[in-house]
């Protein structure tokens, strides 16, 4: 396993449940707290085992087709998330994480990064919604030159992928 879903990939659930959440992402905080709960030589360790998954989404909305795998369905985006605030986990920001990796912040136990690529229309209207009710952050790496505009590239898929609006100024 890789760390990250990619849409409507794996049960967040089954993929981030405690048992195989410990054997995949070990996140326990250390007990000897000393430079920003660490001293010098524990901190370099630490940042070197513990591990912060990324889940990453391309597109919300309704799939194209049935070999979509670029795009989750919004009601499954939203039970992915709330499965994982039940079982305890907490989406950080990209500057926290980066905090952490610099030793200068604390990261919750369950702590993950939560991305989008593309900046499509939908983690607007679908994810933010259920981001902001659960107080999460999340980071959209936008196409520079297409912002505002369709999305207009191929993919190697079976069928091919229909244009979706992207994230404009406003959003």
């Amino acid at each position: 396993r890789t760390g990250h879903l990619v849409g409507s990939g794996e049960d967040a659930a089954e993929y981030f449940s405690p048992a195989a959440a410990s054997a995949h992402f070990p996140v326990r905080p250390p007990r000897n707290r000393k430079y920003c709960g660490l001293s010098a030589d524990r901190l370099e360790h630490w940042q070197m085992t513990r591990r912060v998954p990324v889940l990453m989404y391309h597109r919300l909305g309704i799939p194209d087709n049935r070999s979509d795998i670029y795009c989750i369905h919004p009601g499954r985006f939203a039970g992915q998330m709330h499965a994982l605030a039940a079982a305890g986990y907490q989406a950080v920001g990209i500057d926290a994480f980066q905090q952490w990796q610099a030793g200068r912040q604390d990261l919750p136990a369950n702590a993950f990064l939560l991305t989008f690529d593309d900046g499509f229309m939908g983690v607007h209207d679908h994810a933010l919604p259920v981001l902001a009710s659960l107080g999460w952050p999340a980071t959209v790496f936008l196409v520079a030159g297409k912002i505002g505009q369709q999305s207009d590239w191929q993919v190697t898929t079976r069928y091919p992928m229909a244009p979706h609006p992207l994230m404009g100024r406003d959003q």
